[in-house]
């Protein structure tokens, strides 16, 4: 757990919303070797709620980027890869390794904007855009321990958690339960969360020692309709490697 500074008596902040807001330890866990690793691709075991009844046409949209303004604060978008990813060929796994980033990234933002005090885009519809199914009732009991927190802390937190050295992890095929299949769309991405510049509403430093960096690793996974999903975050340790 964090290290919180608590010497204003402000509460702590949960171990949940310091994994950014995550199903640690929840929702799909891939399997396997890393996709590059040649024929036998691996698979990726889950519930039968990914497979949420998608259209052809619906698998052939997923080829198009989501093309929206600028999101801002806890404004929720799809993400959608900017080719398709359903050949196995090196445009489709670039395609896949850019649209899990972004995923990270919507992530990173949601999270300032949860701690900001910012909840206006929470709706099950909303969140439904980008979480993925298995884990989307521990993602809404975080943000409701968000609110708590926010609220027993006597405010939101200024500053933001920033992320760095972001790279992909693991690159694995997806085995849906009707047994049909997509090359890289069960994607890990491991960064550097660094909490240095988060502040509590008195001015302090809201994370302190050591325990203000850490390494974790967030499951992205590509549902049959093309989204590309949120699917868990674990921290792999304290402080980073740069």
């Amino acid at each position: 757990m964090k290290t919180l500074n608590t010497r204003t008596g402000l509460a702590a902040l949960s171990v949940t919303l310091m994994l950014a807001l995550s199903a640690c330890g929840g929702g799909a866990q891939a399997v396997g070797e890393s996709s590059e690793a040649a024929t036998n691709a691996p698979v990726a075991s889950t519930s039968a709620s990914a497979s949420a009844a998608p259209s052809a046409s619906a698998t052939k949209a997923s080829a198009s980027a989501s093309v929206v303004a600028e999101p801002k604060g806890s404004e929720i978008i799809e993400i959608r890869a900017d080719d398709d990813t359903n050949a196995d060929a090196t445009i489709a796994k670039e395609a896949a390794i850019k649209a899990a980033k972004r995923v990270v990234a919507q992530d990173n933002r949601l999270l300032n904007a949860w701690m900001h005090g910012d909840f206006e885009h929470t709706s099950d519809e909303e969140l439904a855009k980008y979480v993925y199914p298995d884990t989307m009732d521990q993602v809404k009991k975080d943000i409701q321990s968000a609110r708590n927190d926010l609220k027993n802390n006597g405010g939101s937190f200024t500053g933001n958690v920033t992320m760095r050295d972001v790279g992909v992890s693991d690159i694995l095929t997806y085995k849906y339960p009707d047994g049909s299949s997509h090359p890289y769309s069960a994607l890990r991405v491991k960064y550097c969360m660094d909490w240095t510049q988060v502040h509590t509403p008195d001015g302090e430093r809201a994370v302190t020692g050591p325990d203000s960096t850490a390494t974790v690793e967030v499951s992205v996974m590509r549902l049959q309709d093309g989204r590309y999903t949120y699917a868990g975050m674990r921290q792999l340790n304290s402080g980073c490697a740069s």
